[in-house]
């Protein structure tokens, strides 16, 4: 198995860190929530008679998540005249993201009633509202009533060869024929006019991530607001594991086992006992892409943004 320097420093670099997630308590940064439109487009919109007047008020109303993150200072984001044209965004050092909308049945031109906010009626109960904010942008669609569809595409692409992959924390991470991360969708979220969380997930086909919002409680008070949000990768490195090694981890059955498989391929012999249980605590959470790529026949990869601790890390699966 030929693998070069740069891996193999970068494994010793993560038995290093396994090993420190016994001494280090890691935590993800906290972030108030913002408001979901920017101050100059906040307008709650008392007695909206519109559809688009409506949508801006639920977005408005909603209680977000804190940030994910942002696409970096120097980031535009275009959005879309319609609907049929993707949502694009260029950062700084990386490719140019184009996320297509939900649609409906057709193009529907967006409404630009506010600044940093169109509004797309999908004609099918439900409303794409995108906001770009600062160095953000919330992609929200709004879900009107129980008419609404329960599955909303969102197509990715950073040009010919990139892949999607979800994340063991429930986002998704968009690579490029290489293997590398560029950027990320944070775990998905969506809540009623209430504030009370709808459950939501994401799947993957292809290179399009499908967001998915239960609608059959009793309980939910309409309109319901989902939001993908797209991030820029934050700056790491990665340790990838092919399929033998990927079949390997998978089968070893609970976290310890795993982790005391892994630690055996990244080579921690000097610190096997910490790495193994570092490697637990982390593989605890994070262990289902393993058992994913193996199924799909895939392989596998941890990546560690800079200045971050197991909490903040990523595995997912991915292109051998």
């Amino acid at each position: 198995m030929n693998r070069d320097h740069r891996e193999t420093a970068a494994r010793g670099g993560l038995a290093a860190l396994l090993a420190c997630a016994l001494v280090a308590a890691s935590v993800a940064p906290a972030h108030a929530a913002p408001s979901a439109l920017p101050d100059a487009a906040v307008s709650a919109h008392d007695g909206a008679t519109s559809t688009a007047e409506a949508a801006v008020s639920a977005v408005d109303a909603a209680t977000t998540p804190p940030t994910a993150g942002t696409l970096g200072d120097a980031a535009t984001v275009d959005l879309p005249s319609t609907s049929r044209e993707p949502l694009t965004i260029t950062a700084e050092d990386a490719p140019t993201l184009s996320i297509r909308l939900p649609a409906g049945d057709g193009a529907v031109a967006g409404s630009t009633e506010h600044p940093g906010v169109r509004v797309y009626d999908n004609g099918d109960g439900s409303t794409t509202v995108p906001v770009v904010a600062g160095s953000t942008v919330r992609i929200h669609t709004v879900l009107r009533d129980r008419t609404a569809p329960e599955e909303y595409p969102y197509a990715v692409s950073i040009g010919t060869g990139s892949s999607l992959s979800l994340t063991d924390d429930g986002g998704a991470v968009v690579l490029d024929p290489a293997g590398q991360p560029h950027y990320r969708f944070a775990p998905p979220w969506a809540v009623d006019a209430t504030g009370a969380a709808v459950p939501t997930s994401y799947s993957v086909s292809g290179t399009t991530l499908l967001q998915h919002v239960d609608l059959s409680s009793a309980g939910i008070v309409f309109p319901v607001v989902a939001d993908p949000q797209p991030v820029l990768w934050p700056g790491g490195t990665g340790v990838r594991f092919d399929r033998a090694e990927t079949q390997a981890i998978a089968d070893s059955g609970d976290a310890s086992s795993a982790a005391a498989t892994l630690c055996g391929l990244i080579g921690s012999a000097p610190g096997a006992v910490a790495c193994g249980l570092g490697a637990a605590l982390v593989l605890r959470t994070k262990i289902q892409p393993f058992k994913d790529a193996a199924s799909n026949g895939r392989c596998s990869q941890i990546n560690i943004p800079y200045g971050t601790g197991p909490a903040l890390w990523f595995t997912y699966e991915v292109d051998c």
